[in-house]
C-alpha cells in the first residue's frame, strides 16, 4: 500500500512539472506572441507614414506639372 501512494505521488508531482511545464511555455508563446504584435503595430505606423510622404510627393510634382501646362498655354 505504502508503495502505491509513493508511485501515485511520484506519478502526481510528474504531472505537476510537466503542467508547471507547459503554462511556462504557453507564457513564453504568449509573450513573443505579444512582441510579434507590438512590432507590427510599429511597423504599420512606419508604412502608413511612408505611404502619406510618398503620396504627398506624387500630388505636389502632379500640381507641378500641371502649373507648368497652365504657364504654357498661357503664353500661347
Amino acid at each position: 500500500m505504502k508503495l502505491e501512494n509513493e508511485e501515485l505521488l511520484l506519478s502526481y508531482l510528474k504531472n505537476e512539472e510537466e503542467l508547471i511545464q507547459i503554462i511556462i511555455d504557453s507564457k513564453n508563446s504568449f509573450e513573443s506572441w505579444k512582441q510579434v504584435v507590438d512590432m507590427w503595430k510599429k511597423v504599420k505606423k512606419e508604412i502608413m507614414m511612408i505611404l502619406i510622404v510618398s503620396l504627398m510627393f506624387f500630388i505636389f510634382a502632379l500640381l507641378q506639372e500641371l502649373v507648368q501646362i497652365f504657364t504654357f498655354f498661357s503664353f500661347y
